[in-house]
């Protein structure tokens, strides 16, 4: 039998749950889709992803081009451009015991 003494616990307890699931899950999942949408990635352009995903969250050069990361709470992707600023590889990192199969194949070498 719960108690009126619990009760204010127990919605605590729902409260706080859901402003972390709203606060670290959902905008990693938001980023998940709008990459789900775009479907491969091989080929596309810098400036296409940008516009459909938003601007990245670093660039670094690596050899024959550079490698942009998108970064937010509960997803990570990080697609190696060539000198050409085509997509050529990509690679995806979700939270722990959360596959990435929402999200199409990353990029075949």
């Amino acid at each position: 039998m719960i108690t009126n003494v619990l009760i204010p616990f127990l919605v605590a307890g729902i409260l706080i749950s859901l402003i972390i699931y709203l606060a670290v899950f959902l905008p990693g999942k938001v980023l998940r889709r709008k990459f789900a949408q775009l479907g491969e990635l091989k080929g596309l352009s810098r400036a296409q992803i940008v516009s459909r995903c938003g601007k990245y969250h670093s660039k670094r050069p690596v050899s024959g081009g550079y490698v942009c990361v998108w970064m937010i709470p509960g997803f990570v992707i990080s697609v190696v451009f060539d000198a050409e600023d085509k997509a050529v590889r990509s690679y995806t990192k979700s939270p722990v015991g959360e596959k990435s199969r929402h999200l199409k194949p990353a990029l075949t070498q």
